[in-house]
């Protein structure tokens, strides 16, 4: 292989290249010369405060009202919030008057006709006019060792106008009888009423005394009823009729001259 040697001169003499203007302008591109900008002016708000002072403003609002408007709190002058009621009741039906505006409407008539209602309810035209013999209990205790026969208790009932009590006997025989006699015509005429058997459960083997119930209609065209008790067993016949007075039950004395006006 043959080199080939050339001039030094064509080598070097031409480096850095050749730079030509028609070679590199479609690549090369010059910048703009930088020269100084200006800042952008700053935007301007549309409500501006330096158009008019606040207190020209304030003093033109103060001339065209007259009268300062001020807002103030119940709470801050010691008086209760106000309170809102809800309506529990369905509209069809008008609110509850309270008694106080019904007496002040009336003038407390109402208020007398409901006490004397009310009063008449409570207290039962019937009184018993004899102690409960089984209130003292040692007396009535006796009285069933030594007669065998007591009434024990009574209760009245208006509802059902009648007269219901329980009778205490001794145990002397299996089969027993026993009646209350009963009249509301001073004994002209009287009524025998059958007394009915009061199981005890759990009770012991040897019973000492039975309890027997009753139950007398009070009466509508009279206005006291009288009873005592009858008790029969093996043979033997024994009274209680509260030691010859007789158990009476009447109404009370101004009911019954109420009834008679």
């Amino acid at each position: 292989m043959c080199s080939i040697a050339m001039p030094a001169e064509l080598i070097l003499g031409h480096s850095p290249p050749v730079y030509s203007p028609l070679l590199y302008s479609p690549l090369v591109r010059t910048a703009p010369p930088i020269t100084t900008r200006s800042v952008p002016p700053r935007i301007r708000p549309c409500l501006s405060t330096g158009s008019l002072p606040l207190n020209s403003i304030k003093n033109n609002n103060n001339s065209s009202n007259k009268q300062k408007k001020k807002v103030v709190f119940a709470d801050d002058r010691g008086r209760p919030l106000t309170q809102v009621r809800v309506m529990s009741e369905p509209s069809n039906v008008p609110p509850l008057w309270t008694s106080a505006y019904i007496e002040g409407v009336t003038g407390g008539l109402l208020r007398a006709k409901i006490d004397n209602e009310v009063t008449q309810d409570t207290i039962p035209p019937w009184q018993v006019t004899f102690p409960q013999p089984a209130s003292d209990y040692l007396a009535f205790r006796r009285k069933l060792d030594q007669e065998n026969v007591s009434l024990e208790n009574v209760i009245i009932r208006e509802s059902e106008q009648a007269l219901v009590g329980t009778v205490k006997v001794r145990n002397l025989a299996y089969d027993k009888e026993v009646i209350v006699r009963a009249s509301n015509d001073n004994w002209n005429t009287h009524e025998d009423n059958y007394c009915t058997y009061v199981e005890q459960p759990g009770a012991p083997a040897l019973i000492l005394y039975d309890t027997f119930r009753f139950r007398l209609t009070l009466p509508l065209k009279s206005d006291v009823i009288e009873f005592c008790v009858r008790y029969r067993t093996d043979g033997r016949e024994f009274w209680d009729n509260n030691e010859g007075k007789n158990y009476v039950v009447r109404k009370r004395q101004e009911v019954c001259s109420t009834r008679s006006l």
